[in-house]
């Protein structure tokens, strides 16, 4: 079985997420994609049977670029969410060991960079840097600092051994203690259902209804979901339009997911209705 993620190599978080879904599993192979679209594509495609993708961070919130790659594969190649997989984040300033020079320049990925702004808008003023340098994945961030003594990535501590690379201070960079990332895990074939699932949509108010979300919503509260998040993702090429990711408690296998579905298709407020993107396992552990 073929495991997507995000490389290069064995440094990013993404790797972190398929080495847990795969687990000591002998037949899981790991295979490393330079961008997320390349990843989701490859699962359409069935290059690969399973995409880890991360979906939503504790700090940084939802990743609306990975809704809406998954949006359009969903509509063309019926991609679907096949469960997730919870990846502690610890994110640091990393740099060669033989570097002497002054930092010329800061490499991060965007998300990642998003997740520990404080210390970035600090380091970037205390060196007179104008502004970071985004890269595809913390392993390429971490590459970039491999081969430039000049450079300093946003990175994870996996790539301190993978590079050769050195903290340039002790503790996680992030702008919160606990942080945590979610990736979904993509394919093609339905997830069976099990006691502590979730189901996701995708609404788009395709008409100026008065109430159009809690028409879609009162549905599923009567018949007993409950809802676990709602998240705006903007709409490519629409200006201040919006669709919405909604996830629920509970799985689309129960009829009263399907009857709470359907009531919410007919109610008006959405011409297609809420777009059902997958049901799943849940693999969250629960923090209060």
């Amino acid at each position: 079985m073929k495991v997507g993620y995000l490389g290069p190599g064995k440094s990013t978080f993404g790797y972190a997420a398929a080495k847990k879904y795969a687990g000591d599993k002998p037949h899981m192979e790991l295979v490393p994609h330079k961008t997320h679209y390349e990843l989701c594509v490859a699962a359409a495609k069935k290059e690969i049977d399973v995409a880890l993708v991360p979906i939503e961070n504790s700090i940084d919130g939802v990743v609306n670029e990975n809704i809406r790659i998954i949006d359009r594969l969903h509509r063309t190649y019926h991609v679907i969410v096949c469960g997730e997989v919870e990846v502690p984040i610890e994110l640091f300033f990393l740099r060669r060991a033989d570097a002497k020079e002054k930092p010329q320049k800061l490499v991060a990925q965007r998300v990642a960079k998003g997740q520990c702004s404080n210390k970035v808008a600090a380091f970037l003023k205390s060196h007179d840097i104008l502004d970071f340098t985004e890269a595809d994945s913390n392993g390429a961030a971490a590459e970039a600092a491999k081969n430039d003594p000049s450079v300093v990535a946003v990175g994870s501590f996996m790539a301190v051994e993978e590079y050769g690379l050195v903290k340039m201070e002790e503790g996680s960079i992030a702008d919160r203690e606990k942080n945590y990332t979610r990736f979904w895990v993509l394919g093609l074939k339905e997830s069976k259902p099990t006691r502590n699932d979730k189901t996701c949509f995708l609404l788009t108010l395709d008409q100026p209804v008065p109430g159009g979300i809690a028409k879609i919503l009162t549905p599923f509260a009567e018949e007993g979901f409950n809802m676990l998040l709602i998240a705006p993702i903007s709409l490519e090429g629409r200006t201040w339009e919006y669709c919405f990711l909604i996830e629920f408690e509970g799985s689309f296998g129960d009829p009263r997911m399907e009857r709470a579905y359907n009531a919410a298709s007919r109610c008006g407020a959405s011409m297609d209705g809420p777009l059902r993107l997958g049901s799943y396992p849940s693999g969250i552990t629960v923090r209060r």
